[in-house]
């Protein structure tokens, strides 16, 4: 997107021309400025915006959906309609004491008697983040607190599937939304694995210090 957007700004084009290597700031502006040229960060603006209405309809609110972003909606409503999915809490901080991590989760999900852990995506794609994303949901199903920021306290996490977790895949711009199940078990395998390598890594760098002490 930098290399796009400074062949549609000369001016850009010059000024990294100009510019001493060494001056790094003024280099990093103009990499910014073409990227904003290319239109970089549009549809990352597209997706936040997507995401917090999501939140609001759930919540039971009512805003006004610009009309970009209908179809979207109505895809997300359809696919929450049709898998029989209610969310009962929106965008809640959980604590996983375990492994000294904290995190927001997008929802929590009814469906009969069973609660779910579920996600929002609304990048062009997730193909090469599923792992990912079944280690961030396996992180929140595992959370025991959930921060009540009315009441400015925790409370108890709700009873979810453990391993069981719901991705929606809902593109920015594209009216569409598929629905994923994860296997959360899977992810909190790689969520142990993580916070293991990270102990390493600080057992590691005490390691270093402690020879430069000595």
């Amino acid at each position: 997107m930098v290399a796009k957007g400074m062949s549609m700004r000369e001016d850009l084009l010059m000024l990294a021309a100009a510019t001493p290597v060494n001056d790094k700031g003024t280099l990093n502006r103009v990499a910014e400025n073409a990227k904003e040229a290319a239109f970089a960060s549009s549809r990352a603006n597209l997706g936040t915006a997507l995401h917090s209405l999501t939140e609001q309809l759930d919540r039971g609110e009512h805003p006004a959906i610009p009309m970009q972003l209908i179809k979207d909606i109505e895809a997300y409503q359809k696919a929450t309609t049709t898998h029989e999915f209610v969310a009962i809490s929106a965008e809640k901080t959980v604590v996983i004491p375990k492994f000294k991590v904290a995190g927001t989760y997008d929802r929590i999900l009814a469906k009969d008697s069973d609660l779910y852990i579920g996600d929002i995506k609304t990048g062009s794609t997730i193909e090469f983040s599923f792992l990912e994303i079944a280690v961030q949901l396996a992180l929140y199903a595992h959370g025991v607190g959930v921060w009540n920021n009315d009441e400015q306290k925790y409370e108890p996490m709700p009873n979810v599937h453990q391993d069981c977790g719901v991705v929606f895949h809902m593109p920015a711009g594209e009216g569409r939304c598929d629905l994923y199940l994860l296997d959360l078990n899977a992810g909190w395998e790689i969520a142990k694995l993580c916070y293991k390598v990270r102990n390493y890594r600080l057992r590691s760098r005490k390691l270093v210090l402690n020879k430069k002490e000595g």
